[in-house]
C-alpha cells in the first residue's frame, strides 16, 4: 500500500467517525464516494494478462 493510499484510507476513517444529519449525509457520503474513488484509481494497473482473464501456460 503507498503513503498515498494510506492518507486516503486515513481520511476515510475520520470522515467515517463524523456523526451527521440533515443535508450533511449527502455531502459526507459524496466525500467518501469521491475518496472511495480516488483509492481505486491510485492502485496500480492490471497487467493486460490480467486484464483479459489470460492465464500463461
Amino acid at each position: 500500500m503507498s503513503d498515498l493510499q494510506k492518507e486516503l484510507n486515513g481520511a476515510l476513517r475520520l470522515i467515517s467517525t463524523l456523526s451527521v444529519s440533515g443535508d450533511a449525509v449527502d455531502i459526507v457520503a459524496a466525500a467518501k464516494q469521491k475518496i472511495r474513488r480516488a483509492l481505486e484509481l491510485s492502485e496500480p494497473a492490471p497487467a493486460p494478462d490480467e486484464e483479459e482473464g489470460v492465464q500463461n501456460g
